[in-house]
């Protein structure tokens, strides 16, 4: 795969780089209305080109010595990963102290983007002090279209105390930004305020004059200043010709500015040296340069003297400084007009050889899409796809696809066929809103890949189609096919070039074959390379999610001890909570999971809402399909159906996991005792897994287990035994401990249900051997009932008494009617009052050795001797106290009661 540019020092971005004046005008009406607008944290300054804008806000945050960020948009900033990247690199230079990057628009933010940019902004304004001053220029450059206007909407809603944006821009704020001014938040300039004052144009040509003779006469600055409308553009152009009181004559006010500087820019240059206006017309196809690449184009020695000059002497070039480095750009106007006198000047072949010299220079330095519009206009087409597909890779990672799908879609259809890389990365940036034409373009550059038997390319497209599929959940049986293309690369001796290529590869193939065809042997050794890479992986994202498939897999499995320790593993070398907040949310899913097949209902809510709040306040909502989840299973761990339901809701929302829905609702159904609904949504849930997720193994053998549970309610126990009989079969491919002690329940009951005891017990006692070993406490669809009718069962058998004990305390079963006759079920409290009055609370005898203490005892007596249910208080208190009164007798009832309760549980006392 073509590399991508390695950041380095020599790299500038001229766009994030603050003006550094000259001696200039200073302007104190303006620099006081400048004043008194920061009383507003927005303020809009509008004008026409040319009309001082950017050297009124850099005379002003200079003058005022206000901290300040500066950003020059330009058309690239319409792609919003792009705006957010470049965004994140200033706030770096402006707050250094803080090592941890803003986070770029990655896929995984795309689907909440509004939430995303609220976060991105609470964080960009927590690394700035105020008074603080954000600049955002040209703002007159973002295509209408854009969703930056709607972005910026966002980020303008809660503005912190002591933050300042200056938008500069030729026009009009957009719509999602005027909208503030009826909230008294933004300050309007519009243009006429920038209109130079004959005062102030008297003092703009002292300035820019070199003496008192050059200086023209009062009343031709007056001529001057009339014709130019107050236009500092125009007035420094009419003193730079020798033909000033011609030119004022001549000049029409009804033209635009554009024209008029067209105008008088001619006139200027016909009295700067021809080897100056040669260099001016070279330089500038370069947007920003320094003097050493300006002298490389130019082939000038003198270039640093010469860009000096022209900044010295206010020929529309403005110095920025970024670091250490001094950077030049010219005015736009002036840069406009300098590239149609080039494209005068120069012939056809000298313009495009100047323009791929300075396309080549641009790229050194880093400016990317500078370089490409250059060899696009040059119709450099093998340079440009150099360019653009040696730096995809950096500008996919940056979350600026929209940037590289406009590059892409450049190439003539016939010549992008011919390209697989460049079809592979439009089908990388594609498959990030549409699954399916993602996924068709990312075939044709596996197809393309394997004409030129290019395998490394091959491999990096079929793992990029696996990973399409599994995030686009559906055609789930195309994933065998390219499991078996990558497999058959590899058996062909091919090395994988990269460790980074072979973790990608297997943890593609792990996930796939998880979901497809998880047998036992090959999932085996598949796992223990899927650990080792882990153990390597510095990747935080990939690293995290596949951790957490593993988890789910292994939890499958039944294997709750290595569940563990691959969470632990998961937690290091870097804390959960210094991950990225998408690592951070699949980590709390994994927790969650684990939480509730050990039964642990507090502990995986905790998790699900600490993951559910990751999710929420960084726009995750879209990848949490799996917290959700764990949010209901955790909710039905203690019948808590409102809670559940408010997790079901919500996980609605999210596309692509109807089954899902379905399997969750019926589950709800059956602990409601709905039967009919339960099945009607198991139904529905086993039929879109078979379906939409092409019979995928464990969800299969986990729906059809469901439906067999509803069957067996329902008596139908044929059905039952169907279903029952493939998720055995799934077990048994999958070497699943857990499917088989889910499936040996169910088959006990289906057994004693039609009076086959010895095959039930065998049944029995297989589950129960299995549940002692593995330490299973709960599964999905557990059913208490169920579950206490088989414990009972079991403790009269004889079968497992310690673990099953275990099982009725851990989950607090109790079947109906009570198993009085059970003499080994673990009651929490057993009270004997035939011939002998004893207490036994959680298997040990209570023994009084003081008098103080048998009245807790004399009050548990009485409560038995009245009925032991709705004993009146008064009816108490006359037995036992005969002789208090009143309150006397309420006190010490309440306080026999609370040590009664101490003894024996609180729950066991209800007090109406």
């Amino acid at each position: 795969m073509p590399g991508s540019r390695r950041a380095s020092p020599q790299f500038f971005y001229g766009k994030l780089a603050a003006p550094v004046l000259p001696n200039i005008l200073k302007r104190p009406r303006l620099l006081r209305q400048l004043d008194q607008a920061r009383a507003k944290p927005i303020i809009w300054l509008m004008g026409p080109p040319g009309a001082g804008k950017t050297t009124l806000v850099a005379s002003y945050l200079q003058l005022r010595k206000l901290p300040s960020l500066w950003y020059q948009l330009d058309e690239g900033d319409a792609d919003i990963g792009s705006f957010f990247h470049y965004l994140g690199l200033a706030v770096k230079r402006a707050a250094p102290r803080y090592r941890r990057p803003l986070p770029h628009l990655t896929p995984e933010y795309r689907a909440s983007l509004m939430t995303f940019t609220r976060r991105f902004f609470d964080e960009l304004f927590s690394r700035l002090k105020p008074p603080f001053v954000l600049v955002f220029d040209h703002y007159h450059e973002v295509p209408i279209e854009s969703q930056l206007h709607d972005v910026l909407s966002v980020a303008l809603d809660t503005v912190p105390d002591g933050i300042t944006w200056i938008f500069i821009s030729r026009a009009h704020p957009p719509t999602a930004v005027a909208r503030l001014q009826a909230r008294q938040v933004l300050h309007v300039f519009e243009p006429d305020a920038l209109r130079l004052t004959p005062e102030e144009a008297t003092q703009l040509v002292r300035l820019q004059t070199q003496s008192q003779r050059d200086q023209p006469s009062a009343e031709l600055i007056e001529r001057i200043h009339a014709k130019t409308g107050g236009w500092v553009a125009g007035l420094i152009l009419m003193l730079k010709s020798d033909r000033m009181d011609e030119l004022a004559n001549s000049v029409r006010e009804v033209e635009t500015p554009e024209i008029i500087f067209d105008y008088l820019a001619r006139e200027a240059m016909r009295g700067i040296p021809q080897e100056i206006q040669d260099f001016l017309f070279k330089t500038a196809s370069l947007p920003t340069m320094t003097a050493a690449v300006a002298g490389r184009l130019t082939g000038l020695p003198t270039a640093e003297r010469i860009l000096k000059q022209l900044y010295e002497a206010r020929q529309f070039t403005e110095r920025r400084l970024q670091d250490d480095r001094v950077l030049y750009q010219y005015h736009p106007l002036f840069r406009q007009f300098l590239l149609r006198q080039a494209r005068e000047t120069f012939n056809p072949e000298q313009l495009k050889s100047l323009q791929c010299t300075a396309a080549l220079l641009l790229e050194e330095t880093g400016q990317i899409e500078s370089a490409m519009e250059l060899l696009q206009i040059a119709g450099d087409t093998g340079n440009l796809l150099r360019v653009l597909l040696q730096n995809a890779p950096e500008l996919f990672q940056q979350g600026r696809s929209q940037t590289l799908t406009r590059w892409l879609s450049t190439i003539p259809s016939p010549l992008l066929e011919q390209m697989p890389w460049a079809l592979f990365w439009l089908g990388a940036c594609t498959s990030l809103v549409n699954h399916y034409h993602g996924q068709q373009l990312l075939e044709r550059a596996f197809a393309g890949f394997e004409a030129q038997g290019d395998q490394v390319g091959m491999l990096s497209a079929g793992c990029a189609i696996v990973e399409s599929i599994m995030v686009g959940w559906a055609n789930m049986a195309q994933l065998g096919t390219w499991v078996d293309r990558l497999q058959g690369i590899l058996s062909d001796g091919f090395r994988i070039p990269s460790p980074e290529l072979e973790a990608r590869i297997t943890f593609a193939t792990f996930m796939a074959e998880m979901w497809r065809r998880p047998k036992a042997a090959s999932m085996l050794r598949l796992m223990g390379r899927v650990e080792t890479l882990l153990q390597r992986s510095t990747e935080p994202i990939q690293r995290m999610l596949v951790g957490c498939f593993l988890v789910s897999y292994k939890a499958w499995l039944g294997h709750f001890d290595e569940v563990t320790h691959l969470l632990a593993l998961l937690r290091k070398p870097i804390p959960v909570a210094q991950l990225p907040p998408l690592a951070i949310m699949w980590f709390k899913a994994a927790e969650s999971t684990h939480a509730f097949l050990t039964a642990d209902h507090d502990h995986c809510l905790e998790e699900m809402e600490q993951g559910w709040y990751i999710a929420t306040h960084y726009g995750l909502e879209a990848w949490s399909f799996s917290l959700l989840a764990n949010g209901t299973y955790g909710a039905l761990l203690t019948n808590d159906l409102d809670a559940a339901q408010g997790y079901l809701d919500k996980l609605r929302l999210l596309p692509d996991h109807l089954g899902l829905c379905n399997h969750i609702a019926g589950w709800m159904a059956f602990v409601k005792g709905d039967i009919y609904e339960a099945r009607r949504q198991a139904e529905s849930a086993l039929k879109h897994v078979l379906e939409s997720l092409e019979g995928s193994s464990f969800p299969e053998a986990l729906n059809r287990f469901a439906l067999a549970q509803v069957l067996y309610e329902q008596r139908n126990r044929d059905e039952a035994e169907h279903h029952l009989a493939r998720a055995r079969q799934v077990s048994e491919e999958m070497n699943s401990s857990l499917l088989e002690y889910m499936c040996s329940l169910l088959q006990a009951s289906l057994a004693f249900g039609q009076a086959q005891e010895e095959n039930g017990l065998q049944f029995l006692r297989h589950a129960m051997v299995l549940g002692r070993t593995r330490g299973f406490v709960n599964f999905p669809w557990w059913s208490p009932s169920l579950m206490a009718r088989l414990c009972a069962k079991a403790l009269e058998a004889g079968i497992e008494a310690e673990y099953v004990q275990y099982l009725i305390k851990k989950r607090r079963l109790c079947p109906d009617p009570l198993p009085v006759e059970v003499a080994d079920w673990p009651w929490a409290v057993k009270i004997y009052t035939l011939g002998h009055f004893n207490l036994v609370v959680d298997g040990k005898p209570v023994r009084f050795s003081r008098k103080a203490q048998q009245r807790p005892l004399d009050l548990l007596q009485a409560l038995i001797a009245f009925g032991g249910q709705e004993v009146a208080e008064g009816t108490l208190t006359d037995a036992l106290w005969p002789d208090a009164e009143g309150d006397a007798a309420h006190e010490a009832f309440s306080v026999t009661l609370h040590r009664l309760r101490k003894l024996i549980g609180t729950k066991f006392l209800e007090l109406k």
